[in-house]
């Protein structure tokens, strides 16, 4: 079977979220306005879950949590259930306890789904220290993993405990609680934000400030804005304009700019004149004003929009892709597939062009070989755009157990990593291996199955196959469907 899928008519687009260990990627299919996830092998790109869910986490501890017909459950690495879809809402692991919620109550599962605290909350967070902040009639508190009430449930708001201190609010004052469950000083903030870097910010008569961790007030709250320190630099807004004060509330960099985020590595990226740029620590600009976004992307980079075009921008400001492209999509680890005026190339990381953009598709295929569509022919490339093929085909499947089916002068054949033709292209259509057979269809337009000398092992003789798994495949013949197994015997 062709399955044919160029890069422009992709019916499912596959991307990469995130990498984890033992190869498990978590991928996602688009088709008609649903998404879906699903996991598969970041070197094989074997699929090890069908894009099934509606959501998976990040893996802790090879466990995620995931969504399914609006339910949440969790899962492992092999898609399997570790925890069944029962839940109406649920939180990640934290402290070898969840917090899921069962209709409209809140409680905490092990990795068991034993209940270990009754569902007796109205919402709860995450186990942070062997403590969690729940909610009870309308008020927060803080319990233990045993249950035990440890801040009594009193305070419209808590936050987590961070650098050893709770933002708490009651009766619309905001204090910090200690852990000794002390209030740091007498409510009277309007509101308050967790602590970092050893300051917490608070607000007082619409003004923002700091206090220190023994409730004294470090830099005055004169400010209309502020945003939390961040590599011994806050974003202070004065006159409509932000710039960046020290710990001591020195002001360091002028108030010049619009819409700043936290310093990372050294570097800000932020507006001015209604165009984002890039600054470092002493106010020099990395990356100019020019751009109409600009956000962080793996390796240090940046990702640049100008005009609809975009490229990718080192830390230092050198460009790695010149910001001419309509978009960038990686494509491994060290590859990216680039799209100018529907025609498609590669750039590796380090800058270079590896395919120029002229070609009409570039897919990943298993074993780092590349299929590359030009003039509406395939051939196969390396990594290195060295090319495998000696011709150009109708259509190449990807490698299935070694192997890819092939279409060529209109017929079907298989061929391997090397591109050397193993069977020659004799079908009117054909699958890919599983479990040692291809499914191939003659002239006569019937199935069966063969090995991967060409001998049949099932010979053609049903309307309709599908591949093996795990032993068995699905038939039709004489308008009746059942099951098979890899000698051609039928199911009981």
């Amino acid at each position: 079977m062709s399955n044919k899928i160029t890069f422009f008519s992709l019916l499912f687009s596959f991307a990469c979220i995130s990498l984890f260990s033992q190869q498990t990627v978590i991928f996602h299919s688009s088709y008609q306005g649903e998404k879906l996830y699903g996991l598969r092998d970041s070197l094989t790109y074997e699929v090890i879950a069908d894009p099934i869910f509606e959501s998976i986490n990040t893996f802790q501890n090879n466990i995620a949590l995931a969504k399914k017909d609006t339910l949440y459950g969790f899962i492992n690495k092999k898609g399997e259930t570790i925890i069944p879809f029962q839940y109406h809402n649920a939180k990640p692991f934290s402290n070898e306890l969840a917090a899921v919620k069962k209709n409209d109550n809140w409680g905490f599962i092990d990795i068991n789904n034993n209940t270990i605290i009754p569902f007796n909350y109205e919402n709860a967070s995450p186990f942070t220290n062997n403590k969690a902040r729940v909610k009870q009639n309308g008020k927060w508190g803080i319990i233990t993993k045993e249950n035990n009430v440890f801040i009594p449930f009193e305070y419209s708001w808590l936050n987590d405990y961070t650098e050893g201190l709770a933002v708490a609010i009651k009766n619309g004052k905001a204090t910090y609680l200690t852990v000794d469950k002390t209030p740091l000083f007498a409510p009277k903030y309007s509101w308050a934000y967790p602590f970092s870097n050893g300051l917490g910010r608070v607000s007082i008569n619409g003004k923002k400030g700091f206090v220190n961790n023994k409730g004294e007030e470090a830099i005055l709250p004169v400010y209309e804005n502020a945003k939390d320190f961040s590599e011994g630099l806050a974003a202070v807004k004065i006159k409509d304009k932000w710039g960046f004060i020290n710990n001591k509330g020195k002001l360091e960099i002028k108030p010049h700019y619009e819409f700043p985020t936290p310093f990372m590595k050294n570097r800000c990226i932020l507006s001015k004149n209604n165009k984002k740029g890039v600054i470092d620590s002493k106010g020099n600009t990395i990356i100019p004003f020019i751009y109409d976004e600009i956000e962080r992307i793996e390796n240090n980079w940046f990702k640049a929009k100008q005009d609809m075009n975009i490229g990718y921008i080192d830390q230092n400001g050198n460009p790695i892709i010149p910001v001419q492209f309509f978009s960038i999509t990686p494509l491994n680890d060290s590859l990216y597939v680039v799209v100018k005026n529907e025609l498609t190339g590669i750039y590796n990381k380090e800058g270079e062009v590896i395919f120029d953009p002229i070609y009409g598709s570039i897919q990943q295929y298993k074993h780092n070989i590349l299929l590359v569509s030009y003039e509406g022919y395939y051939d196969l490339y390396n990594v290195n755009a060295n090319r495998i093929t000696n011709k150009r085909y109708q259509w190449i499947n990807d490698f299935s157990e070694g192997l890819a089916s092939f279409q060529y002068l209109n017929k079907w054949g298989f061929l391997d990593k090397s591109g050397k033709e193993i069977l020659p292209n004799t079908f009117t259509d054909a699958y890919g291996f599983n479990d040692g057979l291809a499914a191939v269809q003659n002239e006569e337009n019937a199935w069966g199955y063969i090995n991967k000398v060409g001998k049949y092992v099932i010979k053609p003789k049903y309307a309709w196959v599908s591949n093996f798994n795990n032993g068995i495949a699905k038939v039709i013949k004489d308008g009746k469907t059942f099951t098979i197994n890899t000698k051609g015997k039928k199911n009981k």
